[in-house]
């Protein structure tokens, strides 16, 4: 008998991220950490937190990205979306190597 891979749930509701960014009214959505393309979830797993933001908004939002005005407010968005994946954002590799 041929397993039959499950759907995915990445586009319900509950498994996604949203957020806004200040001065804008449009509500965005990326999936929680659970829900990424595995391919996506590997590469940021190996990467600093700066890498893993460009890698999930080059994949799903890369419009969304530029709206950011500094590093402070994308680390903070980086810090909710992994605590709402129920993961913690470990130290990048520059930390980790001082």
């Amino acid at each position: 008998m041929v397993y039959q891979v499950p759907a995915s749930k990445a586009s319900l509701k509950q498994n996604r991220f949203e957020f806004q960014i200040p001065g804008s009214k449009k509500i965005y959505d990326v999936p929680l950490l659970k829900f990424l393309k595995p391919a996506l979830a590997f590469t940021i797993q190996a990467a600093t937190e700066a890498e893993a933001a460009k890698a999930l908004f080059d994949e799903y939002l890369p419009e969304a990205l530029d709206k950011f005005e500094d590093a402070e407010q994308l680390g903070a968005f980086m810090e909710a979306w992994s605590e709402a994946s129920g993961v913690t954002v470990g130290e990048s590799k520059a930390s980790a190597d001082s």
